[in-house]
């Protein structure tokens, strides 16, 4: 797992190293305007099959319109609970691999 500080760190490192299986963002940056990183990780070809999962501090109905527009897997209003987050990464990224093992159709 990797963490970075804000948009620009992020977009350098999914750039310059191997894509993820899962990105986890915060819509609030300090240095984009709210869900512009996430606007344009999902419409980025490169990464929007990665699946994402949204930890917003902003209002849930705003939160679950967004996370809808822009394709996002999960969202989980702060404050939240970490155990059900990593309890869902892990069943996403295990459903994520198994796809990887099926055969082509």
């Amino acid at each position: 797992m990797v963490t970075v500080p804000d948009a620009q760190a992020a977009m350098y490192y999914l750039l310059h190293r191997e894509l993820p299986d899962l990105i986890i963002v915060d819509p609030q940056l300090p240095d984009m305007e709210n869900w512009e990183l996430v606007e344009q990780l999902s419409s980025s070809g490169l990464f929007e099959s990665i699946p994402k999962i949204v930890l917003s501090g902003l209002g849930k109905e705003e939160t679950e319109a967004k996370c809808a527009e822009f394709g996002v897997s999960a969202h989980f209003t702060k404050p939240f609970n970490p155990l059900e987050v990593k309890e869902f990464v892990e069943a996403l990224l295990l459903r994520s691999n198994s796809s990887f093992t099926a055969v082509p159709g």
